[in-house]
């Protein structure tokens, strides 16, 4: 799900801007206020709509207010957020300021969501509930806090299973949540040593688990054998 084109209008301190990503990489520089930000919340406001489609998963969207740009003492009639894939599949959102029918007639006609919900129901959905292999879009929006938040020290509350999904959780909320990561692990690790319980040997492991340790190695080279510890 790679993103071609972003265009904002009215939304925040921006009154329009269109803004073409990177094929591999794009990199934003700018003082602070310069906008960096806005326009990175602007494509989670995007994103959001993909994601809130999808079974079990929640996006984000405009904020009840502080999204429609300010014009002297009044708001702007609307703010939009558009978006466009690479493939072409092209939607967008939009927040009026009102429900006036002025405010209405200065809106312009939304694209709407129709072509993002079927590029959806057709590559996640429909094969989700068949049964067929399907590719999740890969979503993370990493903010300004780096805290470390909700590392559960305890084992309390843990679900028992997982959903693909559940990785899509709070994709687009801007900081740091390590505790559906610690639960999934720790879930993982159990069910690991229930296999070599049963095999009776503790060469059998998880694929998924190996893929997380190889992950967690290569990022933190110092690191050997990544595990959960909790108090009971």
């Amino acid at each position: 799900m790679q993103l071609d084109h972003l265009t904002l209008e009215n939304f925040r301190a921006c009154e329009q801007l269109e803004f073409k990503l990177g094929r591999r990489l794009t990199v934003l520089l700018g003082n602070n206020g310069s906008g960096k930000t806005s326009l990175l919340d602007g494509i989670a406001i995007g994103l959001g709509a993909a994601l809130t489609h999808l079974p079990s998963v929640s996006g984000i969207t405009f904020k009840k207010s502080g999204d429609i740009r300010q014009q002297g003492n009044a708001l702007a009639p609307y703010t939009r957020v558009a978006l466009v894939m690479r493939s072409g599949v092209k939607w967008d959102r939009i927040q009026r300021r009102d429900k006036s029918k002025t405010t209405a007639a200065d809106t312009p006609i939304a694209k709407g969501l129709k072509e993002l919900e079927a590029y959806l129901d057709r590559t996640v959905i429909d094969p989700l509930n068949t049964g067929e292999d399907y590719e999740l879009p890969m979503v993370a929006y990493y903010g300004v806090s780096r805290a470390v938040l909700e590392v559960p020290l305890r084992r309390k509350g843990f679900p028992r299973s997982h959903t693909r999904m559940e990785a899509l959780n709070g994709a687009l909320d801007a900081q740091s949540s390590f505790k559906s990561a610690f639960i999934w692990f720790y879930n993982k690790e159990n069910e690991e040593h229930r296999l070599q319980k049963d095999k009776r040997s503790f060469d059998v492991t998880l694929k998924e688990l190996d893929a997380v340790r190889r992950a967690i190695s290569l990022v933190f080279p110092d690191i050997s054998n990544p595990h959960i510890e909790l108090n009971h």
